[in-house]
C-alpha cells in the first residue's frame, strides 16, 4: 500500500474509532465493499469520510495530523505523529486527537482495517480491536 493510501486509511479508522455515532446502512453497506478489495479501494475512504457529516471533521482533522508529519519528516511509512515535538499548523482539535492518531497508525494493519470495515457496527469493532 502506498503511502498516501496509509495516511487515508489510518485516518478513516481514527474517525471511526473516535466516532460516537451510528453509521447510515447505506455507509455500512459501502464500507463492506471497500473491505473486500482494501488496496484498491481505500481512495474511496476518503470520499466517505467527506460526504458523511459526523465522520468529517473527525477525518480531516486524523487526516491533517498524519499529513503534516509526513511531510515534516519526509519518511515513509513511519510517519507517526510525536507529542513532544511542537506543530502550529496543527489546531487545537488536532493536538486533542494525536495521540490516538498516533497508537493507531502503530497498531493498524490491512487485516485489522479490512475487519473493522466489514463489520456490521465499524466505529464498535475500531474500538474494540484497537484497544489492546
Amino acid at each position: 500500500m502506498k503511502d498516501s493510501q496509509l495516511i487515508i486509511l489510518t485516518s478513516f479508522i481514527t474517525a471511526l474509532k473516535l466516532h460516537q455515532e451510528t453509521l447510515p446502512q447505506e455507509t455500512i453497506k459501502q464500507l463492506k465493499e471497500i473491505a473486500n478489495n482494501l488496496e484498491s479501494k481505500v481512495i474511496e475512504l476518503d470520499a466517505i469520510a467527506k460526504t458523511t457529516p459526523t465522520l468529517n471533521d473527525l477525518y480531516n482533522n486524523s487526516f491533517q495530523t498524519l499529513l503534516s508529519r509526513a511531510a515534516q519528516r519526509k519518511m515513509g511509512q513511519n510517519f507517526y505523529p510525536s507529542d513532544e515535538e511542537e506543530d502550529t499548523t496543527i489546531n487545537n482539535i488536532t493536538e486533542d486527537i494525536r495521540p490516538e492518531v498516533a497508537r493507531i497508525a502503530a497498531m493498524l494493519d490491512e487485516i485489522k482495517a479490512s475487519q473493522i470495515l466489514a463489520s456490521d457496527n465499524p466505529p464498535e469493532t475500531a474500538r474494540q480491536l484497537l484497544n489492546e
